[in-house]
């Protein structure tokens, strides 16, 4: 089971989200890391993708972890009430 790297730069359009639900679906039955590295906004739509991605990994029991402590996501997690997964996702470790 190898690890596909995932890249979530650049998520500004619905095209962007698709190719990353993409990238999501493509990396099932394995693990995958997505790199956060250079995201500087979040939207709530894709903290959305990125916690079902993680729900869907988790479920088939493949990790989904993250390359770097994103400060745009753990904003939006506090944001949209979800400050208590800040911790897990602040090590790049959520799985």
């Amino acid at each position: 089971m190898g690890n596909t790297r995932i890249d979530a730069k650049d998520i500004s359009s619905l095209a962007d989200l698709q190719r990353l639900k993409a990238d999501f679906s493509a990396a099932q039955g394995s693990h995958a890391t997505v790199d956060l590295s250079q995201v500087k906004k979040m939207s709530m739509l894709l903290l959305q993708v990125l916690l079902a991605a993680r729900h869907s990994f988790k479920a088939a029991g493949n990790e989904l972890s993250f390359t770097v402590e994103s400060q745009a996501l753990l904003d939006t997690l506090t944001s949209a009430g979800l400050g208590e997964l800040r911790k897990e996702f602040a090590t790049g470790t959520a799985t």
